[in-house]
């Protein structure tokens, strides 16, 4: 994950025009700043149990958010991706109808 930020960094300074201001995004987290539930105050990514994933949502969601969209930035292979979305849609998902 940490590689493809910084890619996903590196292309938005080369390619961007020159004369667009733009703010660079904060970089991620590292593993130890995540505890066992999600803090209001810092940058955090969705990233964990299906339970902290769904308290991030709920976070959101009492703050007004209404739409999510989730990608991911590391390089899954097929059966991670696999497993990612099958706990999203059947523990997370379920939470929000």
């Amino acid at each position: 994950f940490e590689k493809a930020s910084a890619y996903v960094r590196d292309m938005r300074i080369l390619l961007k025009p020159k004369d667009l201001e733009m703010p660079a995004p904060a970089p991620p987290l590292p593993r130890s700043a995540y505890g066992d539930v999600p803090d209001p105050n810092a940058n955090e990514l969705f990233i964990g149990s299906p339970r902290r994933v769904s308290e991030l949502i709920g976070m959101l969601r009492d703050v007004g958010i209404r739409n999510l969209m989730l990608t991911h930035r590391g390089m899954p292979n097929r059966e991670q991706a696999t497993s990612y979305l099958k706990l999203l849609s059947q523990k997370v998902m379920p939470l929000f109808k």
